[in-house]
């Protein structure tokens, strides 16, 4: 495979929203699951800037595993 090669983000905006509160939350100590990643994301998605940005946006995203562990891969993270 070529470098970089990987997926690209199709809701980039909204996936740096997601990772800055993911870090806060690992920063106050907070356990961060797989779930309460992806029902963050939804509510993300859900905020008034991100359906502006991104037109049915909740009909088309779907937070499988696959999405969340390129996600995972893409901002380096990883949940302890």
């Amino acid at each position: 495979m070529r470098v970089n090669s990987s997926q690209k983000a199709f809701y980039p905006e909204a996936e740096k929203k997601l990772y800055t509160w993911i870090i806060e939350q690992q920063k106050q100590g907070l356990a961060v699951t797989y779930t309460i990643v992806k029902i963050t994301m939804f509510d993300i998605l859900n905020e008034l800037e991100m359906t502006a940005l991104y037109s049915n946006v909740t009909e088309n995203f779907k937070a499988s595993f696959h999405w969340l562990t390129s996600f995972m891969k893409r901002y380096k993270l990883s949940l302890r």
